[in-house]
């Protein structure tokens, strides 16, 4: 069954945050009347379209990479490392700032 749902007019992706049986429904509940910001980009403008099966906020080529197969363990692994890069490029930017700005 194809559900009505809003396509932000800007970069053209499906809102699943709010589906209506048909085009009718929609537009009697105040789906293009009411304030409705893109949970992507922001913009505030959409047309109704008929949703297409499995779609969401995300457009293609989103989508996450597949989990490793390493399992739980392996992709806290993989997040700490992750986070280690992201400290040290922290503190990078932060040496950078107090050798330009001695105290």
């Amino acid at each position: 069954m194809s559900m009505t749902v809003r396509q932000c007019m800007r970069c053209g992706r499906e809102d699943l945050r709010e589906r209506w049986p048909s085009m009718d429904d929609a537009i009697e509940a105040g789906a293009l009347s009411e304030p409705w910001t893109c949970p992507v980009c922001a913009w505030v403008e959409a047309d109704l379209v008929e949703a297409t099966t499995g779609t969401s906020a995300k457009a293609p080529g989103d989508e996450a990479p597949p989990r490793s197969e390493a399992g739980a363990d392996g992709d806290m692994a993989d997040q700490r490392g992750v986070d280690r890069g992201v400290d040290e490029a922290r503190r990078a930017a932060d040496d950078r700032i107090l050798f330009r700005y001695p105290h």
